[in-house]
């Protein structure tokens, strides 16, 4: 059976003291008859996916300015709790900030961030899903009507990163097996519908900024 894995990458907004978390969902894909890798073997292969060397988290990075610090990345196994499953953990140190420089005197609320929306190539609303970035951001990378540049660097390089979430991680396990970015729906699996998840097809960023409530800053 398929493990299904959720993939936290864990950063810490020094401007406003809060952590964020931004998540994505994998799935194994192992021949038959093969067994599952362990979360640290699919941790590592997560962490070079979205490494430029060693798990530097380059791509994850450049989507972010340096008032935000990738703290850890972790994967934990969706099991069914319900059931009294438990589930695998696997978590690495990174202790590196965003590489798009200063925010300056112009950063934005805590609580503004960009969305990367995901799509399966399915008619159903669980086939849909996506993740907020962790910021703080400079007012900088958005355009005159308040959306983002389309044209910055900030934009590009989230751009890369949703081209990134895309691709699948072929032949990983020495040599044989994928990991599969999917958007995971809890609610089939505890309703016994299947499937309960979906592979990625799309992952498109917005250029509408987003506002999350529990990134805002508390006065």
């Amino acid at each position: 059976m398929a493990y299904i894995w959720r993939f936290e990458v864990v950063a810490f907004n020094s401007l406003s003291g809060q952590e964020q978390v931004s998540s994505l969902h994998y799935q194994t894909d192992v021949p038959v008859a093969g067994s599952e890798p362990s979360g640290t073997t699919v941790l590592n292969q997560l962490l070079e996916h979205y490494s430029s060397s060693a798990h530097n988290l380059s791509i994850f990075r450049a989507c972010a300015y340096s008032a935000c610090t990738f703290t850890e990345c972790r994967v934990r196994q969706e099991v069914e709790w319900w059931n009294g499953e438990i589930g695998s953990v696997a978590t690495e140190s990174i202790g590196l900030s965003g590489t798009l420089g200063s925010v300056g005197t112009s950063a934005t609320p805590s609580g503004l961030c960009p969305w990367i929306s995901l799509k399966a190539d399915v008619a159903s609303r669980s086939a849909r899903g996506g993740l907020h970035l962790p910021g703080p951001f400079s007012a900088l990378a958005l355009g005159g009507d308040g959306s983002w540049n389309t044209g910055g660097t900030l934009y590009a390089n989230i751009n890369t990163l949703a081209t990134s979430i895309e691709d699948a991680l072929e032949d990983v396990f020495g040599g044989t097996g994928d990991i599969n970015p999917v958007i995971y729906s809890p609610t089939r699996r505890r309703r016994g519908q299947s499937p309960f998840a979906f592979q990625v097809a799309d992952a498109r960023p917005s250029s509408e900024p987003r506002y999350l409530r529990r990134r805002m800053r508390e006065t």
